[in-house]
């Protein structure tokens, strides 16, 4: 929302002069009876939707002139130099409202939109600290917002009021960005720390891919300059499931609440912090094209720290990527196989991480491939990652592995001797039992071959067994035998051979059970 609670624009060129002087007399007189009063409309956290600040926004109902629209009434006082006046008390009001929603430090924030005229004069960073320290309000519960115009206007000026406020510990938004003159270079220059993106890009999300897709840039490019993304104008459910794919820190619009007195008991809520949705916001299980991505980015300096996250952090690690930017990888990722004394942050190649923060509290395992960019001298200057979620896939080798592991003990622990061996007849494994039965040890059976240890006799009937797995004709065969003893005597056994197949099908290797006949 511009100004004080609406766009100035062309209202006023479709007045007569006599209707803009009786407009600019009637706000003068509701100045001077501070009779211009606010609403205010919820900011929600996503994906939570709970309640993390207000907008205040300036509504002025005059006797003579009935409701007159914000846009047309902020034009009329940015016109005749009234905006000043304005503009502080709607600041002051908007303070001394969030000053009454909890103690100092507590309670949601609230936005107060500023005029460009505003930021020109000289003692507007003073006026704001004289009147947080008058209704004792938090400088933290405090944000300025800006519209695109006034920081086009005079850069250098705005810049240097927007470091007074954050001097004082206010925060800085820019309004309606995307569809003034912005661009992602002033955006990096200014001191801002939340972005509010405009509607426009809004209310056609989840039908035009074009906006989803400047949508996902304008957010991608927020996160890596470390400030906040608040959507404007949400009215829909699945306009909130798709910034929710996207990555998307807040947002405001009728599907929360629209701007409401302040008296008024439905936001209630709204000044306890709550959440505003009965459940929260999924991230959708089909997104648009672009608007979602199934690989986490994360960017971490030399410290360790991230410095920049993409929009499936949401998905991945549970965390909107604002919240992630500043903290350690640590915090929220474990190496599975970390070398010990390494570099802090994202280890240089293809790493398994576990998530220690993981959506549900279910085990969550991504694997990222990362490079590591360094100083002349060799440090460790940024690293940056791409991860895919691998957690199906540990779960499976995991379950693999246990499922090796109770074989391996069954076959090593059983009580009749086992052998596996390749279709060639060499010896891959074999256990106590057949081992005893032939009087050697487990690594001498390893060393010697099927053929070696059988009877000649009954070697013609082995071969011609084998034959018939190589061509698919059997795969179990169960055959009386005999074996050589270490000693030279022979050793009568049932065998019950079956033929273990490999990932393409084929016959890979035999398991046998031998049983002294």
């Amino acid at each position: 929302m511009s100004a004080m609670g609406g766009r100035s624009g062309g209202a006023a060129a479709t007045r007569s002069a006599s209707e803009q002087r009786t407009l600019v007399r009637r706000l003068g007189a509701a100045l001077e009876r501070g009779a211009v009063t606010l609403h205010h409309q919820p900011l929600v956290e996503l994906p939570s939707s709970r309640v993390v600040a207000v907008e205040a926004l300036a509504r002025w109902d005059d006797e003579e002139l009935g409701q007159v629209p914000p846009q047309v009434f902020v034009a009329a006082a940015e016109r005749s130099g009234m905006i000043v006046e304005l503009g502080r008390q709607v600041l002051e009001r908007a303070c001394r409202d969030a000053a009454t929603w909890g103690a100092s430090s507590t309670g949601p924030a609230v936005n107060v939109n500023v005029s460009p005229l505003q930021l020109r004069e000289a003692d507007f960073v003073p006026l704001v600290a004289d009147v947080l320290e008058r209704t004792g309000l938090d400088p933290s519960r405090l944000c300025v917002e800006i519209t695109e115009t006034a920081a086009v206007q005079d850069f250098h000026l705005t810049d240097r009021q927007l470091e007074g406020l954050r001097g004082l510990g206010v925060e800085v938004a820019l309004d309606d960005f995307g569809t003034g003159y912005s661009s992602l270079t002033m955006l990096r220059r200014l001191p801002v720390d939340t972005v509010k993106m405009d509607r426009a890009f809004v209310s056609h999300l989840t039908s035009d891919l074009r906006d989803g897709v400047l949508a996902r840039l304008i957010i991608d490019a927020a996160h890596s300059m470390g400030m906040r993304v608040c959507a404007e104008g949400v009215e829909t459910e699945e306009q909130a499931h798709q910034l929710v794919a996207l990555g998307c820190d807040r947002a405001q619009g009728w599907l929360f609440a629209p701007a409401r007195p302040p008296d008024d008991p439905r936001l209630a809520p709204a000044w306890a912090g709550a959440a505003l949705l009965e459940a929260p916001i999924s991230v959708p299980e089909a997104t648009l094209p672009l608007t979602g991505t199934d690989e986490l980015v994360l960017a971490t300096g030399a410290d360790g720290r991230i410095v920049f996250a993409s929009a499936a952090a949401v998905r991945l690690l549970g965390s909107a990527p604002s919240a992630l930017v500043g903290t350690a990888v640590a915090d929220h990722l474990t190496e599975v196989d970390a070398d010990p004394g390494g570099e802090p942050g994202l280890a240089e190649g293809a790493r398994r991480y576990e998530v220690r923060t993981s959506p549900g509290g279910s085990r969550r395992w991504i694997e990222f491939t990362t490079r590591t960019l360094r100083d002349p001298q060799g440090r460790a200057r940024e690293a940056i990652g791409v991860a895919r979620d691998v957690t199906e896939v540990v779960i499976a080798e995991r379950e693999l592995a246990e499922s090796e592991r109770r074989f391996r003990r069954a076959f090593d622990e059983a009580p009749i001797g086992m052998a596996m061996t390749t279709l060639d007849g060499a010896f891959l494994r074999v256990n106590n039992a057949f081992a005893d039965l032939l009087g050697m040890a487990p690594e001498q059976v390893l060393r010697t071959t099927v053929a070696a240890l059988t009877v000649e006799a009954d070697r013609e009937a082995d071969s011609v067994n084998v034959a018939q797995v190589r061509r698919g004709d059997a795969d179990v065969h169960e055959v009386s035998k005999r074996y050589r003893h270490a000693d030279g005597h022979e050793v009568p056994a049932r065998v019950r051979a079956a033929v273990v197949t490999g990932q393409d099908g084929a016959p890979a290797y035999i398991v046998a059970h031998v049983i002294p006949a």
